[in-house]
């Protein structure tokens, strides 16, 4: 398609636009006004709220919340009795707690760790040039 030809369709388009206008005014000028009007109205609302600061919705919370009683736990059959909802952190832990959690891998798992360690290793340099 020639562009001086859309250039061409794009004028006459506009002046059958601005033919219909000027009959409508000549026609009905209440309406025509009233028209106009609305549509300068909506056209300045919308650069109003393009234009107009946005409100930023970030409250910062400059208050750090503390507990300041023990915490209640409702009664209910999924949490047992002896439930801990928080302990204290110890930079160690003593010997007891090391009994209660770690246990000492046997001799198979640890074959098998080294054995999948090794295959990923194998993997790796494998595909290295």
């Amino acid at each position: 398609m020639n562009i001086t030809l859309v250039i061409e369709n794009i004028k006459n388009f506009l002046i059958s636009l601005f033919a219909k206008i000027k009959t409508i005014f000549e026609d009905d000028k209440k309406r025509f006004l009233i028209i106009s009007g609305i549509a300068l109205l909506i056209l300045l609302l919308l650069i109003i709220l393009i234009f107009s600061p946005k409100q930023k919705n970030d409250k910062n919370i400059s208050q750090m919340f503390s507990l300041s009683e023990k915490i209640v736990i409702p009664p209910s059959p999924e949490i047992k009795n002896d439930y801990t909802l928080t302990r204290e952190n110890n930079k160690k832990w003593v010997k007891e707690e090391g009994e209660e959690y770690f246990t000492t891998p046997s001799k198979k798992e640890i074959n098998s760790l080294s054995d999948s360690n090794d295959t990923l290793i194998s993997n790796m340099i494998g595909a290295a040039p």
